[in-house]
């Protein structure tokens, strides 16, 4: 993962697939790792899983750039818009579609 990626997009995938990944992301950013150029993200085929939802608060929190987030879960509630706003962000002009 580099600081200066912009876009990240992630698409269906399995939770045994998200958590060696999240592992990884979560030791860069206990080191001040952020991710500084992270301007768009889009998230498909999520489910709702514990994992999803770390690594969406994970992003919110470490990308002071961030202007736009997209999450489009295949199965449950979608997740609202005023529970995202009340995660920990590093961005204060995200908008969540």
């Amino acid at each position: 993962m580099s600081s200066n990626l912009k876009d990240l997009i992630t698409v269906e995938t399995l939770d045994e697939v998200h958590k060696p990944v999240m592992d990884f992301v979560i030791s860069q950013c206990l080191y001040d790792f952020y991710l500084n150029q992270l301007k768009v993200v889009n998230i498909r085929g999520i489910v709702g899983t514990r994992t999803e939802l770390e690594f969406i608060k994970l992003l919110l929190a470490y990308s002071p750039m961030l202007e736009s987030m997209t999450i489009v879960k295949y199965s449950g509630e979608r997740i609202s818009e005023s529970v995202l706003r009340q995660l920990e962000q590093a961005s204060e002009h995200v908008k969540f579609i």
